[in-house]
């Protein structure tokens, strides 16, 4: 964590919960007060719970992706 004082803290709590519940960056950025992208990257920490989340869901979508190509060039 960044946490060097506590309005770090607060703006990386935050930033990580807009993040886990899917808002838009452009959304939270707005919502946190965040004018530039650098600022919003500051605290937009990602941890490895974040990226294994991340990986199943990218491969649930190629699958279904994959199950609906292959259906419809059997109909």
């Amino acid at each position: 964590m960044l946490g060097s004082s506590p309005q770090d803290l607060r703006a990386e709590l935050q930033v990580r919960n807009l993040e886990r519940a899917g808002v838009v960056r452009s959304a939270a950025m707005k919502m946190v007060g965040h004018k530039t992208e650098s600022i919003y990257r500051r605290y937009s920490i990602v941890d490895a719970k974040v990226l294994e989340e991340a990986a199943v869901k990218l491969a649930a979508l190629q699958a279904t992706e994959v199950a609906e190509t292959r259906k419809a060039a059997t109909e």
